[in-house]
């Protein structure tokens, strides 16, 4: 029996790093990430042996570097008992290296699909705790909701988002930013601030409107990530010449969220790129 799982992209709605956790190398953060609808999609069967298969992307990726399969891995050490095997086919909607947590949401509805096919009832804290062994944006997927997340990914708030006065329109400008070289290039620079917004008030109500904060969304990396990849920052240039009242980084890049008050430019805008850019598209925030 064939299994068909959809697995949603994020984007960061804003993020700011606040530390580094000496002992993993983890790094702090508070972001909000919210699920949006661009996916990827797992097909995923009973097998002899464990095998990952990986389409719509030009690198070949082995089972051993999927996320799912170290999800797989840390779940058996976790219960201490091994598990069947699985074929799994994921076919790639989702950019790699591009801030949308495509590998992570694998990883997490692999989780999910593990504990309800082999009967392991793990609640949730269980599957975090296995979800952050393998990544920190793994613990957010599991919850099919917009969230604050805090520590080094492993505490999770769910919140409602409203986002009535905006369009959004989703950019990948084509350019790889591998998360790692990321948070390198920001500590060489030891940029790591205090957050710049209080969020304690949204914690308490459970809602928030992106309608009171468009103007002060931030991602902390976007000074060092624009500076070694300088296309990113002539996109976001460009989509503020376009009409955008709001051009922001998602997680460490490299895609970018334009956020129109006015249904009329974006559509211009997306005409405009869309010859030009690898993926431009309108989207929505998936919110429970």
């Amino acid at each position: 029996m064939k299994n068909v799982i959809k697995t949603p992209a994020k984007i960061n709605l804003f993020l700011k790093i606040t530390g580094v956790d000496s002992a993993s190398g983890y790094h702090y953060l508070e972001t909000l990430m919210s699920p949006v609808n661009l996916f990827d999609e797992l097909t995923i069967s009973r097998a002899d042996v464990f095998h990952v298969i990986t389409n719509g992307i030009k690198e070949a990726i082995k089972t051993e570097n999927n996320i799912t399969y170290k999800i797989y891995r840390a779940t058996e050490k976790y219960i201490k008992d091994p598990l069947p095997k699985y074929n799994v086919v994921i076919e790639k909607n989702i950019p790699t290296g591009a801030g949308l947590g495509g590998g992570s949401s694998n990883g997490a509805a692999f989780l999910k699909f593990l504990n309800n096919d082999c009967d392991l009832n793990l609640n949730m804290d269980q599957m975090t705790e296995i979800a952050a062994e393998v990544g920190s944006d793994i613990p957010f997927f599991l919850y099919d909701s917009p969230a604050f997340v805090s520590g080094t990914g492993n505490i999770i708030e769910p919140v409602k988002i409203s986002v009535p006065h905006y369009r959004m329109l989703l950019v990948y400008p084509g350019i790889s930013v591998n998360t790692k070289l990321a948070y390198q290039l920001y500590d060489k620079k030891n940029l790591t601030k205090q957050r710049c917004m209080d969020i304690n008030p949204v914690r308490k109500s459970g809602f928030c409107s992106l309608n009171n904060w468009a103007s002060e969304i931030v991602n902390d990396f976007e000074e060092t990530v624009f500076e070694h990849w300088s296309g990113i920052k002539d996109m976001k240039c460009l989509l503020e010449e376009l009409g955008a009242e709001k051009v922001f980084m998602s997680g460490s890049g490299s895609s970018l969220v334009a956020l129109f008050a006015d249904q009329a430019k974006r559509a211009k805008a997306k005409t405009k790129l869309s010859n030009t850019v690898n993926v431009v598209r309108d989207i929505e925030l998936l919110t429970g």
